[in-house]
């Protein structure tokens, strides 16, 4: 995998190199934003300056040339130019060292070898359990919230689970994932489901909404039905919701967070449905 990620790093296409291996395996993620901040900080201490909107990667060095129409004291051709190309060193040296001083986990899982000591032959050491990834789709359309924001306590802080909010612009929701829906709550306004994969999702619509006691809400399933990704799950009513005072916010919740290494959540600030909202590390 990393012989066509550097390739097309080079030509600035990061996206291979940074979700099929860096970000997987976080500390490799970690020490490339330690490295670009050393670059950044070298770049600017000397001004250098892109006079161009061009390429990426190695097709950016153009944009370094300084135009003849740049008033005099301005880097010259040459200087900044060099500091460009010295950055793009560093970021091999950089790495280089990084992962030299780090110690950096399997992505795939593999054995650590223990040298043999004397005539003692090395004890076999068991394989590192592989990193495994399940992506959950966004069940809503609407903003996203951050799950601290969200306003009831036992989801804010986490007690449920790990997750995010949603704050949806219709009433629709649909399955996140292909699974098994394991609860349907007797007023519809919260459904729980297990994934092919495992991860036992809560989608809880509205703050206290229980207390509409099903007012506004349609089910479509059942408790032991088997549900495909996009398959409509229930309906509500967002005006029900709000004449009743009551917050609209929801949180998509990964309840059984603890058996999972971590849940990586979307940056965009709005979804639709089927977008991008959880990763589940395992």
């Amino acid at each position: 995998m990393t012989i066509p990620a550097f390739i097309s790093a080079l030509f600035g296409v990061t996206e291979p190199a940074i979700y099929g291996i860096t970000l997987p395996m976080r500390t490799p993620f970690i020490m490339t934003c330690v490295d670009g901040a050393i670059q950044g900080a070298f770049l600017g201490f000397f001004n250098t300056t892109a006079y161009t909107m061009g390429g990426m990667g190695l097709f950016a060095i153009p944009s370094y040339f300084t135009p003849k129409h740049v008033p005099a004291g301005a880097n010259t051709d040459v200087n900044n130019v060099w500091y460009f190309l010295i950055a793009i060193l560093m970021s091999f040296v950089l790495g280089f060292v990084l992962t030299q001083l780090t110690k950096i986990p399997y992505l795939y899982g593999g054995p650590d070898v223990k040298p043999v000591s004397g005539d003692k032959a090395a004890e076999p050491i068991a394989e590192l359990k592989e990193l495994k990834q399940e992506i959950i789709a966004s069940p809503m359309i609407g903003q996203v919230v951050k799950l601290e924001n969200v306003p009831d306590e036992v989801f804010a802080s986490g007690a449920m689970g790990k997750g995010i909010a949603i704050d949806p612009a219709d009433g629709t929701v649909v399955a996140p994932a292909a699974g098994e829906i394991t609860l349907v709550f007797p007023t519809g306004h919260a459904i729980g489901m297990r994934t092919e994969n495992g991860a036992e999702i809560l989608i809880h619509v509205g703050m206290d909404t229980v207390s509409l006691a099903g007012k506004g809400f349609n089910t479509f399933v059942q408790v032991g039905d088997k549900v495909d990704a996009g398959q409509k799950l229930l309906e509500f009513d967002l005006a029900t919701i709000r004449e009743a005072n009551l917050p609209v916010i929801s949180p998509v919740i990964v309840t059984n967070s603890t058996e999972f290494e971590d849940v990586l959540t979307t940056q965009n600030a709005r979804v639709n449905i089927g977008d991008y909202l959880l990763t589940t590390l395992a």
